[in-house]
C-alpha cells in the first residue's frame, strides 16, 4: 500500500471514529449516518472524503485536502561519517537516529511542525545535534552512559509543537538548540 492509500486509510478511520461518536450522542439520525458511513467506506481519495468530514469535523480544522503532507517516518545512518538533515522539508512523525563513530545534524529550525515529533537516537562513540524552532517545547529522555545531553532550547511558547527526544547515549552526545543569531543572520540574508 502506497503512502497515499496509507494517509487515505488513516482519515477514512479518523472519520468513521467521529461519526460514530456523533451518532451515538444522538446528533446523527440513522439514515444519516447509515448515508455518511457509506460515503466514507467507498471514498477513494480524500476529496471523495470531504462532504463526510464537513458534516463531523469541528468548524476551522483543515480538510483532508487541505492537510500538509507529513510522513510516518524516516531514519538517518552515520556510521564512521555524518550525516545531515536541514532547509525546509518535511518533518516525519517520528524520526530514528543512529550515529555509531559518527555524527548526525538534524535542522528543524525552517520546518513548520505541527503535533507532536518522537526523535528516537542512538549514538555510540557518536554524536546528534539538533536545531528546533524558537517556538517547540522540547521534552528530553535519553540514557547517557559516559555520555551526555545538553537541551540549550528556549521553549517558550507552550502553545507551540512538542518534540520529544529520547535514546541511549553510549560513549557519545545530543546537543539540543534553537538556531543562534549568526546562523539566523545568514538564513535571513538568503530570502
Amino acid at each position: 500500500m502506497s503512502r497515499n492509500n496509507g494517509d487515505l486509510e488513516k482519515y477514512r478511520n479518523e472519520l468513521i471514529e467521529l461519526l460514530q461518536e456523533e451518532y451515538a450522542l444522538g446528533k446523527l439520525n440513522e439514515q444519516e449516518f447509515e448515508r455518511l458511513l457509506e460515503s466514507a467506506l467507498n471514498a477513494d481519495s480524500t476529496a471523495a472524503l470531504i462532504p463526510v468530514e464537513q458534516k463531523v469535523a469541528p468548524q476551522g480544522a483543515p480538510s483532508a485536502a487541505q492537510k500538509p503532507y507529513r510522513p510516518e517516518s524516516d531514519t538517518l545512518f552515520a556510521v564512521f561519517g555524518g550525516s545531515e538533515r536541514r532547509g525546509v522539508w518535511a518533518v516525519p512523525e517520528e524520526i530514528n537516529v543512529y550515529a555509531v563513530f559518527g555524527g548526525v545534524d538534524l535542522d528543524l529550525s525552517q520546518c513548520e511542525l505541527t503535533g507532536e515529533t518522537e526523535i528516537n537516537a542512538t549514538c555510540v562513540f557518536g554524536g546528534l545535534e539538533i536545531v528546533v524552532p524558537d517556538n517547540a517545547r522540547v521534552e528530553v529522555n535519553c540514557i547517557p552512559i559516559f555520555g551526555g545531553v545538553e537541551n540549550k532550547s528556549d521553549g517558550r511558547d507552550h502553545r507551540g509543537p512538542l518534540i520529544r527526544i529520547s535514546g541511549l547515549m553510549l560513549f557519545g552526545g545530543t546537543e539540543i538548540r534553537t538556531m543562534n543569531r549568526k546562523e539566523r543572520k545568514r538564513l535571513n540574508r538568503r530570502r
